[in-house]
């Protein structure tokens, strides 16, 4: 007999809190790679072990994944039901009865399909969600500087690639950020706000606009006397350029100011 449900309609579901107990014995919600399909006894080994695992490391546990089912995953597991409030347990084995799987780390069910003082037989729906996300681009500006870029939101870095759009990996870190379910339960258009950036600092130095000669597009030279240093421009504030090498060599530390009759191209 179901005796707690924590379910509501577009509510979210998190990875790591008990969902709802029968008879009594609470039921973890786990997001994992792969679902648990079979009683797991300490020794057990395999890919869902290994799933199991992972997720848990996940959750910040500490969890040693190696594939190998250990009595530190069943503590850990009978931890979070301690953590819920539920009596401590000695668990000899895991079955998946235990477990709910969550295909994300958050997820927001339309509509629940259980209710408490229902009696379980055999096969039960839990909940009912809405499609996951398959995929997630940003629009590039027309003018940036090249190279590999991220994306963060809230604390989660996520890897772009050069089209904008966020991989295959990191499309479940989206689903575990607040501005997401909040998205996911309206029509309408929701912004999620993040910073774009360089996945790698760029060493760029500040020169006057004067500075610079031979201008196409991004690209341009500063000089110190006659010796030339091909630049990237990455942007200007109050008559100054912020710019980074283009040869990834080091840029002098002054500058020529209005570079006159230099013919040649840096």
């Amino acid at each position: 007999m179901v005796t707690s449900n924590t379910c509501l309609p577009l509510e979210a579901i998190v990875s790591g809190t008990v969902a709802y107990s029968v008879n009594e014995a609470p039921v973890l919600a786990l997001a994992s790679s792969i679902p648990m399909w079979r009683e797991l006894r300490p020794g057990d080994r395999g890919a869902d072990v290994e799933a199991l695992q992972s997720a848990l490391a996940a959750l910040g546990t500490g969890v040693q994944v190696d594939g190998v089912l250990g009595h530190d995953t069943l503590e850990v597991i009978a931890g979070f039901y301690l953590e819920a409030g539920y009596s401590l347990e000695t668990l000899d084995s895991l079955p998946s009865s235990r477990l709910l799987w969550l295909p994300t780390p958050s997820v927001v069910p339309t509509t629940c399909a259980m209710n408490v003082g229902d009696k379980l037989a055999g096969s039960t729906d839990f909940a009912t969600v809405s499609g996951g996300l398959a995929s997630a681009q940003i629009a590039y500006p027309s003018n940036f500087v090249p190279g590999p870029r991220v994306l963060l939101v809230n604390d989660k870095v996520l890897e772009i690639d050069a089209h904008g759009a966020v991989s295959n990996a990191d499309l479940q870190l989206i689903s575990g950020i607040p501005g997401y379910q909040d998205a996911i339960r309206t029509t309408e258009p929701v912004p999620l706000t993040g910073v774009w950036s360089l996945a790698e600092p760029a060493r760029a130095v500040s020169v006057p606009a004067a500075a610079l000669s031979h201008i196409e597009g991004q690209e341009a030279c500063i000089w110190n006397g006659s010796e030339g240093y091909a630049v990237t421009l990455l942007g200007s504030q109050l008559g100054q350029s912020i710019v980074k090498s283009a040869t990834d060599t080091d840029l002098p530390s002054t500058v020529t100011i209005n570079p006159k009759n230099i013919q040649a191209e840096c």
